[in-house]
């Protein structure tokens, strides 16, 4: 059963344990004005943080994405994605990538000024909005680079027997 992402905020989450996000509860405790934002257990945490007045975004993942350098890899394809909505060859703004952290696991990100867009479908000329934000994301077929990888049917087998294989070994009846 997948957990839904709770919504928290700092003073209740600065205790907050999560085993497989082992830079969570230390990040938090050293700053306690954070925002919580979403939180999925055991898989990511996406935290708001404000430095001289300037909001800026960081996600927190777990240890197995210093396996397969999927962090800096995640950070590559954002920093790809913001230069061509720099250049103009997507429709949509991107943030602009800060860094991804081995030691925090964490990828930073600054704020883009405006509304978050369920705020944005949730009025009355929702329709119209719906469409445009269709068009804008299909503006993604245009970009000049390729992903570095894809995640299909043969990489999830992969990871699939890969997860298995531990199973097997901790419990092997």
């Amino acid at each position: 059963m997948t957990e839904a992402p709770l919504a928290l905020y700092s003073e209740q989450a600065c205790h907050l344990v999560d085993p497989v996000l082992p830079t969570l509860a230390p990040l938090l405790s050293a700053n306690p004005r954070a925002t919580i934002l979403q939180y999925w257990p055991r898989k990511r945490c996406t935290i708001r943080f404000v430095e001289d007045g300037k909001p800026y975004f960081v996600k927190v993942y777990p240890r197995k994405f210093l396996r397969k350098q999927r962090g800096s890899r995640i950070h590559d394809v954002c920093v790809a994605l913001w230069e061509a909505s720099i250049a103009g060859e997507i429709s949509f703004r991107v943030p602009k990538p800060i860094k991804w952290d081995n030691g925090s696991l964490t990828l930073s990100m600054e704020s883009l000024p405006g509304i978050p867009a369920i705020e944005i479908l949730r009025r009355p000329d929702s329709l119209h909005q719906a469409n445009r934000i269709g068009r804008a994301a299909a503006s993604i077929s245009r970009v000049r680079f390729l992903p570095s990888s894809t995640f299909d049917y043969s990489e999830q087998v992969k990871d699939s027997r890969d997860n298995a294989a531990v199973l097997i070994r901790r419990a092997p009846r």
